[in-house]
């Protein structure tokens, strides 16, 4: 059940270091985390074929979830003293069912969403973070003031606008920063933010570089497990100037209120950032992305999906459809969170480059019957036979 919290004795705290706290989900409220003195701990889970974890989790499941439940059976996640999950999808549900019965993470929590970001909504979800914040409470035994959420609430919007100012800037000069030491940073500020902070304080002092006239790509879906595909991209011969990902700008666009009481500053922040395929209003997702492509002058879309995720594969087909509304020729590659798939994926990726290089955009009737959709390479490459994968 949302809200339900499993809770073993504590172990011995680490001397070295703050208590780390796993999290899947960019909904997760670390500055209640941060608040309690610990440290939030973004999970990736590994690139390794999976072995443990088909004896607990069906193998249709999410490879991302699949793969940080053998992660944890492997007890690679054996410092943490908590996880907390988000009631996301049907995967991450498994996943918590799976993690309090097979490993001995202390504290395990499971804090419920709304699906829209309605007035209701709010209030609800202020009131699940409540019980989120009393849980950590009584578990780490810390009394989580206002005054300590207030600072903690200073210190992410902090984190929050160095990389949106490092993110227009890459936007401006994307040779400046590649993607794969944008996805580094990124990944260092959800795991260890102060070293994060020093790097981006040094690269913000750093000249940008010229611009270049490479196409200008866009990459949309949940969780890249490398940057592989930003480097296939570049190496095609493209700038991928930005991210509407689970580990890009939906995780550091849109500040908290810092003068708005804590918690329902909090939950309003949440609710109302950049949304993901998981909640409701799919046309409001297919506008901002729209925003995003015009504010980028992004030539190009790769939709990035991996395999099972039923809400980035219900989106897709809407996604689309508004994006060829717009003539802005899309490619959707799909992934088993393995390292397997980087040849076909590199044949594709050209195809699209290629194919924005010469700035086709050829009338096609949609399946629906409509015309003035463009071919999308998707599509260029189901014609050569290509098999997703």
């Amino acid at each position: 059940m949302p809200g339900e919290l499993k809770a073993t004795p504590k172990k011995e705290k680490a001397t070295s270091a703050l208590p780390k706290v796993g999290w899947f989900c960019t909904y997760v409220p670390e500055e209640i985390l941060q608040a309690a003195g610990l440290q939030p701990v973004r999970l990736w889970g590994s690139t390794r074929p999976i072995a443990l974890a088909d004896g607990c989790l069906h193998a249709n499941l999410c490879p991302y979830m699949r793969s940080c439940s053998d992660a944890a059976l492997r007890e690679e996640y054996a410092d943490l003293s908590g996880v907390v999950f988000v009631n996301s999808c049907d995967a991450m549900r498994r996943l918590y069912d799976a993690w309090r019965h097979y490993t001995s993470t202390p504290f395990v929590y499971l804090l419920d969403l709304p699906r829209n970001s309605t007035k209701a909504a709010v209030s609800f979800f202020k009131h699940e973070l409540a019980r989120f914040q009393r849980a950590v409470e009584e578990f780490y035994g810390v009394a989580l003031t206002p005054a300590r959420l207030q600072e903690a609430i200073v210190q992410a919007n902090e984190k929050r606008r160095l990389l949106a100012q490092l993110d227009a800037r890459r936007r401006q000069h994307p040779v400046w920063l590649r993607g794969a030491e944008w996805f580094s940073l990124l990944r260092e500020s959800m795991n260890d933010w102060p070293a994060a902070r020093r790097r981006l304080r040094e690269l913000l002092a750093t000249p940008p570089s010229t611009s270049t006239s490479r196409p200008r790509l866009l990459i949309v879906g949940a969780v890249l497990e490398s940057p592989e595909v930003l480097t296939l991209a570049e190496e095609a011969g493209a700038d991928v100037v930005a991210e509407d990902l689970c580990f890009g700008r939906r995780y550091f666009e849109s500040l908290v209120e810092p003068d708005a009481e804590a918690l329902e500053a909090l939950a309003r922040r949440y609710l109302t950032k950049r949304p993901c395929a998981r909640m409701a209003n799919t046309a409001r997702r297919a506008e901002e992305l729209l925003r995003l492509v015009e504010t980028c002058r992004a030539d190009g879309v790769i939709y990035y999906q991996i395999k099972f995720c039923d809400t980035h594969q219900w989106d897709y087909p809407l996604i689309r459809r508004a994006l060829a509304a717009q003539r802005i020729p899309v490619l959707f590659l799909e992934s088993d969170y393995t390292p397997g798939a980087a040849g076909q994926m590199r044949t594709r990726v050209q195809a699209l480059v290629e194919m924005l290089r010469e700035q086709v955009c050829l009338p096609l009737a949609s399946k629906c019957g409509t015309m003035g959709d463009v071919i999308h390479a998707g599509q260029l490459e189901q014609t050569k036979g290509t098999n997703r994968t």
